[in-house]
């Protein structure tokens, strides 16, 4: 029944056709303080970190930070499923921040001590951070918003600020082919707010393969995932899940 409620919820606000008009965060702010947004956005985020199998590769005690944290669903529920681990999270997002509820929650479960947020891009985020400092650095959908360029700059940053033999967790969107690129630029689109200007900067599995290779990662895990679309155009979007151990 949830379900239901969900689907009927996301078809009718977020399939309009809204995002034409430049607006994103305005949009996505309003509709964060609605009952049906924070359903759609704790399910997301507690189907995205079980695919991811972050969980499995947290320390006790680590130290982690989270790029492109938006309203901080999935790091709640990263942190709320590891009560009993004292793991604590530095958080960062240019646009967006820590939805209100995200945080009562958090305050409620004594866990506000452990999410630490910025207003910040990732890579100027990430040079602050001193050399091997951090236990774990996460990426939820989040290098695909940015060009081919910058995405190896900033795991280069990432490189620098893990530990050695500690790990990047990275999800992302991976097309297989031109046409699977447009259908999940479309679903992109759409879910974010997004105007036909926004660019997209998707790589295919072999390629996420390729370039974290060569920057000295080593995939010990990897999960591809599907999710279909409400829209008979987008159809079957496929995700890769990447738990990278530097080397």
């Amino acid at each position: 029944m949830l379900d239901k409620i969900i689907n009927l919820s996301y078809v009718f606000f977020w399939e309009k056709k809204l995002y034409e008009l430049n607006l994103k965060k305005t949009l996505l702010i309003f509709f964060s303080k609605f009952w049906f947004f924070e359903m759609i956005a704790k399910k997301r985020a507690e189907k995205i970190v079980k695919k991811s199998k972050i969980e499995d590769y947290l320390q006790f005690s680590g130290s982690y930070i989270d790029i492109g944290t938006g309203f901080g669903h999935i790091i709640e529920n990263i942190l709320r499923n590891n009560k009993d681990k004292k793991i604590r999270f530095k958080t960062v997002d240019p646009y967006l921040q820590p939805a209100k509820k995200v945080l009562k929650r958090l305050d409620r479960s004594g866990l506000n001590n452990r999410f630490l947020f910025s207003k910040d891009s990732g890579i100027n985020f990430l040079r602050e951070q001193k050399d091997s400092s951090v236990d774990g650095i996460s990426l939820f959908y989040v290098l695909h918003h940015i060009s081919y360029p910058q995405q190896e700059e900033i795991i280069r940053e990432i490189r620098r600020v893990l530990k050695n033999k500690q790990f990047l967790f990275l999800v992302e969107d991976v097309p297989e082919d031109e046409q699977g690129f447009h259908r999940i630029e479309k679903w992109d689109r759409r879910l974010n707010c997004e105007t036909k200007n926004d660019k997209h900067y998707y790589r295919t599995n072999i390629e996420w393969t390729d370039l974290l290779k060569k920057y000295d990662f080593r995939i010990v895990d990897q999960n591809l995932f599907l999710s279909k679309s409400t829209k008979d155009d987008e159809g079957i979007i496929t995700h890769g899940s990447y738990i990278c151990k530097l080397e």
